[in-house]
């Protein structure tokens, strides 16, 4: 089809006419391949997502951690490496729509819905890879135990000793600041 501005006029309406007779078959092709590309899509999304979509949805009484918001948003030094997840707490009931009332594992609900983005499933540690290390107070004596005496005197206990009774704390100097303005060096 030419659409050149020397087609005569007949020759313009016969091709138009010719398009608007194609448009069902146009659009019938344009929807397979749509359909094809969506189909193509959602594979591959599924496929980039299969660790991320849980194998079974959340139930009433899992345990799950809550992901800390607040602590996602706050980029200070100190929460860099702060743990994000704040749990374990028991699913009380489910909303319907991909949203969760929690309680505590004593029972207490906690107030609000969350949402099932910002939960994971809590996996317990069946075989006790993570159990810590219960130290009563003779192994830590025990584990001391071999370090010399002469290094820890009893005279030099911190929490016996006590300030001379004529000990005054110092006086804290009032803050003089470097530059003023309108002074001059």
């Amino acid at each position: 089809m030419t659409w050149d501005p020397d087609t005569p006029r007949e020759d313009l309406i016969a091709q138009r006419i010719r398009l608007l007779e194609k448009k069902a078959e146009d659009v019938a092709k344009a929807t397979k391949v749509i359909a094809k590309q969506r189909r193509k899509a959602a594979r591959l999304a599924n496929e980039r997502d299969k660790n991320k979509i849980r194998s079974r949805p959340l139930e009433v009484d899992d345990l799950v951690l809550l992901y800390d918001t607040l602590r996602h948003i706050d980029m200070s030094r100190d929460m860099k490496l702060k743990y994000r997840w704040i749990g374990p707490y028991l699913i009380s009931n489910t909303t319907g729509l991909g949203t969760y009332c929690l309680k505590e594992i004593d029972g207490t609900k906690l107030q609000g819905t969350f949402p099932a983005n910002r939960l994971k499933q809590f996996v317990k540690d069946e075989k006790g890879y993570w159990e810590p290390i219960d130290l009563q107070e003779d192994d830590w004596t025990k584990l001391f135990a071999d370090q010399n005496d002469d290094t820890m005197s009893d005279t030099s206990d911190a929490a016996n000793v006590e300030p001379p009774e004529d000990w005054q704390p110092k006086a804290l100097e009032p803050c003089v600041p470097l530059y003023s303005p309108g002074t001059e060096d």
